[in-house]
């Protein structure tokens, strides 16, 4: 427990000393989920312990080893488990101390100052949306706090763009980045699959338009009916538009897309019958 209190102090003294924003960190929502306690003090325990360890594996690693993307994915994590802690959700005075302790520990790390409390839209969804030539991401941004964004807010997500355009331009692994694809790709769909794409085609056609959020929300809710997993109905998706079984959020994906482009792709998956290919608008 030591050596995660000192890994802790170390963590907050290398985020205050680099900045949160030179960290690129799309996992860093899968290690704050897999290291969640029952109170915020409990995460940071957790993310501490987790950081410990990879740290252990990361040592004499040159900078591109996983262990160090992963130990930069779990700082960012941390950072954001720490700024969702506060004093009432410690269960004893002695966690209450600790929190303080920490904060004043992440405080005195950085080097201008506190942290900003701000909203702040997960790095990977960012970086997705910014390959969506048509969405808004600041209207994205407002639409998933639920409340329009304050000036602090918009310099985080500005900063998080930034910083994202330049991972995808240099940084970024194959799976990080998409290009949709003007014709139907030549990828293996199974009969479950093609059912699902032409239900789903049916679906969107039965309104003239859709939210990013909507769509999401009716996807999941359409594989369930189907009884199709997760990963066998949206890797469908990503197939038909992408060529390869990843991608981003499918909803906002779809959402973001020309209607009529959708519709048609959909069919010819569905169907496995190429049209001309009407192009990406």
């Amino acid at each position: 427990m030591t050596r995660a209190i000192g890994l802790l102090s170390l963590s907050m003294l290398l985020i205050g000393l680099s900045g949160c924003s030179y960290l690129f960190y799309p996992r860093a929502g899968d290690y704050a989920t897999q290291a969640k306690g029952a109170s915020g003090v409990e995460t940071m325990i957790n993310l501490a312990n987790m950081m410990e360890a990879t740290a252990a594996k990361a040592k004499g690693g040159k900078g591109v080893d996983t262990a160090f993307d992963d130990l930069h994915n779990q700082f960012h994590a941390l950072s954001d488990a720490f700024c969702g802690v506060t004093d009432a959700q410690a269960k004893t005075p002695a966690e209450a101390d600790l929190i303080r302790d920490n904060a004043r520990t992440f405080f005195y790390s950085r080097t201008n100052g506190e942290q900003p409390r701000c909203f702040r839209m997960r790095f990977a969804k960012v970086a997705y949306l910014m390959q969506m030539p048509t969405v808004d991401v600041e209207r994205e941004a407002e639409r998933e706090k639920g409340a329009p964004l304050t000036d602090a807010d918009r310099v985080e997500l500005r900063q998080r763009m930034n910083d994202a355009r330049r991972w995808l331009q240099t940084y970024a692994p194959d799976q990080y980045r998409f290009q949709v694809q003007s014709r139907l790709p030549d990828v293996p769909l199974d009969d479950a699959q093609r059912v699902f794409l032409g239900r789903l085609a049916e679906m969107i056609r039965g309104r003239p338009a859709w939210s990013g959020e909507e769509l999401h929300e009716q996807i999941h809710a359409l594989k369930n009916q189907l009884g199709l997993p997760p990963k066998q109905a949206f890797s469908a998706i990503y197939l038909a538009f992408l060529g390869k079984p990843s991608g981003p959020q499918a909803g906002w994906f779809l959402a973001a897309l020309d209607r009529d482009f959708v519709l048609t792709r959909l069919g010819e998956a569905a169907t496995g019958v190429r049209g001309q290919g009407s192009g990406v608008r």
